[in-house]
């Protein structure tokens, strides 16, 4: 059986667990997912598609820090500018002008972008976005469908609710996505300021399910957020309101559009966005030159190499041969793979919880031992290429070949722990 040599890994672990909680700071990076004594559990570089971890394995990146590098690390195009960028500065005393170009060119490419205000990470603009969206209607209640942060208003409507006051979930409801009727049913109930919705992610919109979204939101004035820190600058440049052609209330991006630099945008319409001096949304390091321009070369980057139609079709063949396996090993009543081409998702169904866990962690660990990382989503970026994909497809079915034979005994398939999960936002 292979083995990976992972003694600096746990020595680090076994420390940094007495002096950070977690171990780590982003739980979906943590020994919560990952069974310190089979998975890596700590980095120290990247260049274009690999990472190698502090005991000197090499691994074939698919978790790209979770949808957040969108070319690759350590490129030298984008690098050089960065670094030039350095030697003026990081933060200062006033405003940048680069705020200005940064926010121009988001205006170009992003059909609900009218003004922008930045952040450093998804929950800074979903949250201000729920704000502003209060403030602007004059209502409470707040519809969500997706992952949209850790603050107290979307948290507390998950199990994750500790150290939030017990009234604050009371203005958060879950609808379910491809469900218009879930929604109808809100809207009957509750006096929304709010629908705030991940456009696509393990599931793509069926029945023009984004557009009835939006008609019931102007019925009842009521404004549309997508949430698209996910889905922005890997779907499409405009996002996934430019794939499908609606146009929300505001929008939120972050992750892909600055390759691993945090930074993050609330665009929106004038009319609404001009109110974001009304509410108290600040931050000393929104301005950050070194973000701002790392988004700037990264969009660029993007567009002048075709990077998403790339990646698309990168997907596509992963997509078409991961489903002829699973269907060759009649795998197809555990396994599909859904989502976007470049943003796609392993699933495990008709299972139980720990079943599918199991299953999910065979996966990932059978992956890691082959030098790939995996977390159950392919996070496919720009540096990724075809005989990459091509190399994990032939791994696949081996895999795949594996776990068909141990169906009738999952309980034996792997020797890593089974972590047990957080809560469920994407089914």
């Amino acid at each position: 059986m292979k083995t990976l040599y992972l003694n600096n890994s746990k020595k680090h672990f076994k420390e940094a667990i007495r002096y950070i909680p977690l171990g780590s700071q982003t739980f979906s990076k943590s020994h919560v997912f990952f069974d310190p004594n089979y998975f890596p559990l700590f980095t120290k570089k990247g260049k274009n598609q690999y990472i190698s971890d502090i005991d000197n394995n090499k691994y074939l990146d698919l978790i790209s820090a979770l949808g957040a590098v969108s070319v690759g690390y350590g490129i030298s195009k984008i690098d050089k500018k960065i670094i030039k960028e350095l030697k003026n500065g990081i933060t200062f005393s006033l405003s940048h002008s680069k705020e200005l170009e940064i926010t121009k060119l988001l205006i170009k490419l992003i059909p609900s972008a009218e003004m922008v205000r930045f952040g450093k990470n998804g929950t800074d603009v979903n949250s201000a976005a729920i704000r502003l969206a209060r403030y602007v209607t004059r209502k409470d209640h707040i519809a969500v469908c997706g992952y949209h942060g850790w603050q107290d208003w979307f948290i507390s409507s998950t199990s994750m609710s500790g150290g939030i006051p017990n009234g604050v979930k009371q203005y958060t409801h879950t609808f379910i996505y491809n469900k218009i009727e879930s929604l109808k049913k809100l809207f009957k109930k509750k006096k929304l300021a709010a629908v705030i919705m991940e456009p696509l992610a393990s599931e793509l919109p069926e029945k023009n399910f984004l557009k009835k979204v939006k008609m019931l939101c102007k019925k009842n004035k009521c404004l549309l957020i997508f949430d698209e820190v996910c889905t922005g600058f890997r779907v499409s440049m405009g996002g996934a309101q430019k794939l499908y052609n609606v146009k929300p209330d505001l929008s939120t991006f972050g992750k892909a559009m600055a390759n691993g630099y945090p930074l993050s945008a609330l665009v929106g319409k004038e009319s609404i966005m001009k109110y974001a001096d009304k509410i108290f949304y600040s931050g000393t390091f929104g301005g950050e030159t070194l973000s701002l321009e790392s988004c700037k070369q990264t969009i660029n980057f993007l567009i002048k190499n075709n990077s998403i139609k790339k990646n698309i079709n990168k997907g596509l063949i992963l997509k078409k041969e991961l489903h002829n396996l699973i269907s060759k090993y009649n795998l197809s009543d555990y396994l599909e793979l859904t989502g976007h081409p470049s943003w796609l998702f392993l699933k495990v169904k008709k299972l139980n919880i720990k079943k599918s866990m199991i299953i999910k962690t065979f996966i990932m660990h059978q992956l890691t031992l082959n030098k790939i990382l995996f977390i159950g989503v392919f996070n496919i970026n720009h540096s990724h290429t075809v005989k990459d994909i091509l190399k994990i497809i032939k791994i696949m079915n081996k895999i795949l070949f594996r776990l068909s034979k141990q169906l009738d005994n999952l309980n034996s398939l792997t020797p890593a722990k089974i972590p047990r999960p957080l809560f469920q936002v994407r089914k």
